[in-house]
């Protein structure tokens, strides 16, 4: 268990303040893409979440900053080509049920979007 003294010490820290916290995610953005600055953000809120629920800080200094907004447009996963979704669905066995099963969840897959 920690002392009065320790958990002091963690109350007087800089870091505390949410400005701070704020200051330092816009910093962030110079070198880290968005989504990189929410995924970091996000694990400092959960940190000290779980310092201000076992009593290490008064209140959650993170909870109040908000991460920068990022909405993807465009998906990174690469589409098939009509081509090449042909190549793969004959490439599957279809003699037994198996190959069966396969290659219907593999089209619905490829033309469902």
């Amino acid at each position: 268990m920690r002392s009065y003294h320790q958990r002091d010490c963690w109350r007087n820290r800089a870091f505390n303040s949410s400005s701070v916290i704020g200051n330092c995610a816009n910093a962030r953005l110079q070198t880290n893409s968005r989504p990189t600055v929410k995924q970091r953000l996000a694990a400092l809120r959960m940190l000290f979440d779980w310092m201000a629920v076992g009593q290490a800080m008064a209140s959650n200094p993170a909870h109040a900053v908000r991460g920068p907004k990022h909405t993807p447009k465009k998906g990174k996963t690469p589409v098939l080509t009509p081509a090449e979704a042909g190549e793969l669905l004959d490439a599957i066995e279809i003699e037994s049920v198996v190959g069966l099963r396969d290659r219907t969840l593999i089209a619905m897959m490829i033309y469902s979007h």
